[in-house]
């Protein structure tokens, strides 16, 4: 796995574990803040309505459009995980 790869993979796990304390404990497993807010959005909650669009705005500066939507998608759809788990994922996708 790349140096970059291992970067993500430990900041996603940072914002889940702070997420889910955020949330006391109320957050999905698994869930990013980002995948949290455009669930949020979409089932009309203000949270949504007030958070999505910030985390996007800074995606933004790291180039990484419609963040939140992706993050949900990719959470949901397991993009994640190991090819051995995700069988359409192949090991050249890190």
């Amino acid at each position: 796995m790349k140096l970059q790869a291992r970067a993500l993979n430990l900041f996603v796990a940072l914002d889940q574990f702070l997420f889910c304390w955020v949330c006391l404990g109320q957050s999905y497993p698994n869930e990013t803040a980002s995948a949290c807010a455009w669930r949020m959005e979409q089932e009309g909650r203000w949270q949504g309505r007030l958070f999505r669009p910030l985390i996007d705005v800074l995606a933004l500066l790291v180039r990484d459009p419609d963040h939140c939507r992706v993050s949900f998608e990719n959470m949901h759809g397991l993009k994640f995980m190991p090819p051995t788990i995700h069988p359409t994922r192949t090991k050249n996708n890190d």
